[in-house]
């Protein structure tokens, strides 16, 4: 199965409210962070695949969210009931998902 599809795929198992980061991503298909961006970049359907879930590591989401720019990709998480706190921080420890491996 293509990595791009294993991203999709792993996309589809995150739940409302949670988030995962590039990172957790990449690992879980094995690739790099760089090539998830990319991907998901060039997301096929996304609102069948949730991407706004995808965060960076330090819990900002990224300048380059495809879709509307991080301020869309902000108000998505938020209407999810995820919290950023006054540095636009996700706090992970409460709102990471888990990702099993691909």
């Amino acid at each position: 199965m293509p990595i791009a599809q294993q991203v999709y795929d792993c996309l589809l198992t995150i739940p409302r409210g949670k988030v995962v980061t590039y990172k957790q991503l990449a690992q879980a298909v094995g690739t790099h962070p760089r090539a998830i961006g990319r991907i998901l970049h060039h997301n096929p359907e996304p609102e069948r695949y949730p991407c706004h879930r995808v965060i960076k590591s330090d819990g900002t989401v990224a300048s380059g969210f495809a879709f509307g720019g991080p301020g869309i990709q902000r108000q998505m998480l938020v209407s999810e009931g995820v919290v950023f706190d006054d540095k636009g921080r996700i706090e992970l420890q409460k709102f990471a998902w888990e990702l099993k491996t691909f």
